[in-house]
């Protein structure tokens, strides 16, 4: 066998051919320079070499598998991530929508009963007012003298 026959049976380039002479392979020279190579040996060796192959292609399929099942699940863990990202971020806006609609209701109610209030003090002014007015002039002159009804009668209707 040639060089070339070689390099096509083992599926190299001649140059691989040349480089595998005097390691691998002892190829003869004929009387014109030929370099001619045993069969057997070629045999031999391309079925080392197949043999290799397979088992280096074994690896690499076992090897690429294996990353892509690796891919995969950072991938599945990355979904993961995201999707709890995407539930703690609803979770917290819930919790300030919530937190703000109890706020509106707190001050809603204060304002009611701010109102309430205001509404109550007006009917308690509106009836001392005419309890004073239906007053004799004698126990107006009386409670006109009592400190304690002058500072009361200052706090409801001082700031008029």
């Amino acid at each position: 066998m040639r060089r070339a026959q070689v390099a096509k049976r083992i599926g190299k380039s001649v140059a691989t051919v040349r480089r595998l002479e005097g390691m691998e392979l002892f190829p003869t020279m004929d009387e014109d320079g030929t370099h001619r190579f045993d069969p057997a040996e070629v045999e031999a060796f391309a079925a080392r070499t197949d043999r290799n192959t397979r088992s280096q292609s074994s690896w690499l399929r076992a090897e690429l598998a294996r990353r892509a099942e690796e891919e995969a699940e950072d991938r599945d863990h990355a979904a993961r991530l995201e999707r709890q990202r995407v539930d703690t971020e609803a979770f917290h806006r819930n919790l300030a929508e919530q937190r703000a609609r109890e706020q509106r209701t707190r001050e809603e109610r204060e304002r009611r009963a701010l109102a309430e209030a205001r509404a109550e003090l007006e009917a308690v002014r509106h009836d001392l007012a005419l309890e004073v007015a239906s007053a004799s002039p004698r126990d107006l002159r009386r409670i006109g003298s009592d400190p304690a009804f002058m500072r009361t009668m200052e706090d409801l209707f001082g700031d008029e």
